[in-house]
């Protein structure tokens, strides 16, 4: 998170139907967050055209891969057998929160500070030998307060 260098090397696989969380702290000072929070052109922003309006968020947020196998070995030139991810961001009625600093309690509103994803999945075929197949998958981001380090 804090330099914005993400290594791929270093993934670790997930078991299918196991919840994972992951995460990292973003520290900043009480002027840094204020300009994170506030700003259109920190570099540590990513922007979406959302209507006649920029959404602003986090760039550690951001997520490139648009479709997921409904099947484990689901074929790459198959279209069919993949479905697409959902995201709030795609949806044209999409409420943009406004972003803000509340200077007296050093904090940040509006800016969204968690990404989820959400797997609804069952198992399909026969009885004796059932599959998995994932239905729906959303991208979800949630907005939380944000404060300054210490």
């Amino acid at each position: 998170c804090s330099d914005l260098t993400f290594s791929f090397q270093t993934m670790q696989s997930v078991g299918f139907a196991n919840d994972v969380f992951v995460g990292c702290t973003q520290s900043m000072t009480r002027d840094e967050l204020k300009d994170f929070c506030t700003s259109y052109q920190n570099p540590m922003l990513a922007s979406k055209k959302i209507g006649a309006d920029r959404f602003m968020f986090p760039k550690w947020l951001e997520s490139e891969q648009d479709l997921l196998g409904i099947f484990g070995n689901a074929n790459p030139l198959d279209r069919s057998q993949w479905i697409k991810i959902e995201s709030p961001l795609d949806d044209p009625r999409f409420n943009i929160k406004s972003r803000s600093f509340l200077d007296a309690k050093n904090r940040c509103i509006g800016m969204p500070s968690r990404l989820r994803y959400e797997i609804l999945w069952t198992y399909v075929g026969n009885v004796d030998n059932p599959q998995a197949k994932i239905l729906r998958y959303d991208r979800v981001m949630s907005f939380g307060q944000t404060h300054p380090s210490p």
